[in-house]
């Protein structure tokens, strides 16, 4: 099997390790290669996309959207530019088209799941929103949202409670990056009928469940997911085990 990566990091670099046995071709501003199994093109894809991509005629395409900072242009062109040349010029290719949970930001206080309308809080969401769309217009595509991701590396939760970064309650909408590399073989595996997934770890936990020092009511959603709810498939279904 031959898999695109493009936008190339740490989701490139799991998949890599997961795939020892298959072609991985990444696009990305470095030509750091991490693993003898994949092939680095040093590009930006937010500006082209490699005629070796192309000629690479992938069996899968993992897209990860990549922006500079949190201004709107940013995600204009990390999240757009290429969208529609992507879907031109890899038609009957299979696409995971990376978004996030941020799309569902404007509701408060209630569990939602992929059945929910996206609702926005910020510009920002809104672009992504409208990424989904038209990604989904791709019959050969799929959206997959993640949550706050935690790493070996990086634990947003525990940052948060050391640095007391808020005190209003929030939901913890969270995954690691394990558990996020497993939806991802899961899909590619079993070409599932549902194309929208949201990823987060199965367990719904406040921060006021982990900590005192949060109160009032959450001012975000619980987001859950209706295709990846069984704590059994998750290395950490719950950010109890992680902080």
């Amino acid at each position: 099997m031959k898999i695109l990566v493009i936008g190339y990091g740490l989701i490139g670099k799991k998949l890599a390790e997961r795939y020892k046995d298959h072609n991985i071709l990444g696009i990305r501003r470095s030509d750091k290669q991490n693993h003898p199994n994949t092939v680095i093109v040093k590009a930006d894809y937010r500006d082209e996309i490699p005629k070796e991509a192309v000629d690479f005629s992938p069996d899968w395409i993992i897209v990860s959207p990549k922006v500079e900072n949190q201004e709107i242009d940013s995600y204009e062109h990390g999240f757009m530019n290429q969208l529609e040349l992507i879907k031109e010029k890899f038609k009957n290719t299979n696409k995971i088209f990376i978004s996030s949970t941020r799309v569902l930001s404007g509701i408060i206080n209630e569990q939602v799941d992929e059945s929910a309308k996206p609702k926005p809080s910020d510009p920002q969401g809104e672009i992504i929103k409208r990424y989904e769309e038209d990604a989904l217009l791709d019959p050969t595509s799929y959206v997959l949202r993640l949550a706050g991701l935690i790493t070996e590396s990086s634990n947003f939760v525990n940052l948060v409670i050391e640095k007391k970064i808020f005190s209003t309650d929030k939901f913890i909408n969270a995954i690691h990056i394990d558990d996020v590399i497993n939806i991802i073989d899961d899909v590619i595996q079993k070409k599932p009928t549902h194309r929208i997934i949201n990823a987060v770890m199965p367990e719904t936990i406040k921060y006021s469940d982990v900590n005192d020092g949060f109160k009032a009511d959450p001012v975000n959603p619980a987001i859950k997911s209706l295709h990846y709810n069984d704590v059994s498939f998750f290395k950490y279904p719950s950010i109890r085990e992680l902080i």
